[in-house]
């Protein structure tokens, strides 16, 4: 996961860009978030840490969804 991040750090973000890179870096990092709820609250035979982590992934979801679209926009306008 931290290559991932680094990653995603490490792609351009200036101009058109920034808003995208910001996305795209706010799933990434809403991801590690959910991932490291997971590990620091798993109990056996308990679900509340899995549906805290199934919220995140969602919201992650939806900003990747969000980044595509405006990374499409910027592919039909040039």
């Amino acid at each position: 996961m931290a290559a991932a991040i680094r990653k995603v750090r490490d792609l351009p973000h200036s101009g058109y860009l920034l808003p995208i890179y910001t996305l795209f870096v706010d799933a990434v990092e809403g991801e590690k978030g959910a991932m490291r709820a997971l590990r620091n609250s798993w109990q056996p035979f308990t679900v509340d840490a899995f549906k805290a982590v199934d919220r995140g992934r969602l919201n992650s979801n939806g900003l990747c969804r969000q980044e595509d679209i405006a990374m499409q926009e910027i592919l039909d306008w040039s």
